[in-house]
Formats: structure tokens, C-alpha cells, sequence
């Protein structure tokens, strides 16, 4: 992981993007219950919703139309934003896999003798070294990808167990 951060600083964007795009998602959730509370005429809904009541000192009127086109442009933004850092831990994750496999080719014949490299094939040498890279830059990328998908998960469970702790224990 510190060898692929470190040859790669862009993949610090991927993890603050995806953290990014959970927040995003967060605020689309809370713009969903005031939109559901007018959509069913619950004002009461309204008026005890923190996102409603953000919208309002804004300036902005919380109707049902300004409430469907804020949830809409957050969900198009946190489908943007996730598909975006997606995009950029898989291409981060394919240049780590040739980093990787270039410095351990590149390793094996610096450091071994050439006595040891003849007796099994070069074929043998870049298959050790792709498979291994490979295995080496799929932890990396699923544990970039695993951030954000644990934060998301935490602040989900988090509000289940505020809104029930039975339904929580169940979960």
C-alpha cells in the first residue's frame, strides 16, 4: 500500500473522491425525507427536517419541485463522483500491477545469479512476478475501494441504531 500511495499520489484523489461521493449520498438521503413528507402533504415532515430547514435559510423554498431536482442533482453528482473514483483506482490499480511487476522482474535479474535464472525458464521468472503484482495491486485496489464502501456502511448501521436498536440487532 505505501508502495503504491507512494508512486502514485493521484490515488489519494480516488480515496478522498469516493469519501466525497459518500457524504454526497448522505445529503441526498436527507433531501429524500422532506421530499417524501411533501409528497405525501405531511408538513409536519417539513418542518422537523434539518435538510429543509438548511434549504430555507438559503433563501430557497422547500416545494416538492426544488426538493425532487436537489435529490435528483445529488444522486446524478454521487453516481458521477463514485463512478469517477472507481475509474481512477482501476487505472491506478493497472499502472501499480506494471510497476510492481517491473521492479520484481527487474529485482530477479539484478539479484539473482545467472546460473539460478537458467535452470528454470524466464517464462517461469515473469509468471512469478505478474502473478504475485497482480495479487499485490487487487489488495491495494479493493482496500481503496473498501474505504468509502466502510464508511457508508458504519454511518448507515449508525442511523439504524438511533432510529431502533431491535431493528439494529437484527441487522
Amino acid at each position: 500500500v505505501r508502495f503504491a500511495f507512494a508512486r502514485n499520489p493521484p490515488l489519494y484523489g480516488a480515496v478522498f473522491l469516493s469519501i466525497v461521493s459518500v457524504a454526497i449520498e448522505l445529503a441526498a438521503v436527507n433531501a429524500l425525507l422532506p421530499l417524501s413528507a411533501l409528497a405525501t402533504g405531511q408538513i409536519e415532515g417539513i418542518e422537523k427536517s434539518a435538510f429543509a430547514r438548511m434549504i430555507g435559510t438559503m433563501g430557497i423554498t422547500p416545494s416538492f419541485i426544488v426538493m425532487a431536482v436537489i435529490f435528483l442533482g445529488l444522486l446524478i453528482l454521487r453516481v458521477t463522483t463514485q463512478a469517477m473514483s472507481q475509474w481512477m483506482t482501476q487505472l491506478y490499480g493497472r499502472r501499480i500491477l506494471a510497476q510492481l511487476a517491473s521492479e520484481a522482474f527487474s529485482s530477479i535479474v539484478r539479484h539473482r545469479q545467472i546460473k539460478n535464472i537458467e535452470e528454470n525458464t524466464i517464462g517461469y521468472f515473469i509468471s512469478l512476478a505478474g502473478d504475485e503484482s497482480f495479487r499485490a495491486s487487487t489488495i491495494v485496489t479493493s482496500l481503496i475501494q473498501l474505504i468509502g464502501i466502510s464508511i457508508l456502511v458504519t454511518l448507515y448501521f449508525s442511523a439504524i441504531v438511533a432510529f431502533s436498536l431491535p431493528t439494529a440487532l437484527v441487522v
